[in-house]
């Protein structure tokens, strides 16, 4: 399911309340264009919760990083925090001057600021972080 326009303005909204530094970010990017990638089974994952796709996602031989990006970008959800993405972690680490000891913690805490929007929140880091 694609994110819809509702979605993001909401989304973009919250966030840009959430801290200055994501604000900034934010202004910094521009407009949200995340590209989805529909997956033909999206149906039989539909109805069940992050977790649950991603213990299924994990059984089947993939990576939590890999069924982080399948919940975001082929399912549509908002709310995954990617711990496993560096890029992610790199950018939260930068912006908000989380040092290397217990930076999971950290960023999980820091992120949860974004919630229920954090797939937008990570889409946003990510880019500042590649530009």
């Amino acid at each position: 399911m694609p994110f819809s326009a509702q979605h993001i303005k909401a989304a973009r909204l919250h966030l840009m309340q959430s801290s200055p530094t994501m604000k900034s970010i934010i202004k910094q990017v521009g407009p949200f264009k995340a590209r989805m990638k529909p997956a033909a089974n999206a149906v039989e994952y539909s109805a069940l919760s992050n977790q649950q796709v991603m213990r299924r996602w994990i059984e089947q031989g993939n990576s939590r990083a890999a069924a982080e990006q399948f919940l975001m970008f082929s399912l549509g959800r908002l709310d995954v925090i990617p711990i496993q993405d560096a890029t992610f972690c790199e950018a939260v680490k930068r912006h908000w001057d989380v040092s290397d000891a217990d930076e999971q913690t950290a960023i999980m805490q820091i992120a949860e600021r974004w919630q229920p929007f954090a797939t937008v929140a990570a889409w946003y880091l990510t880019q500042v972080e590649t530009e």
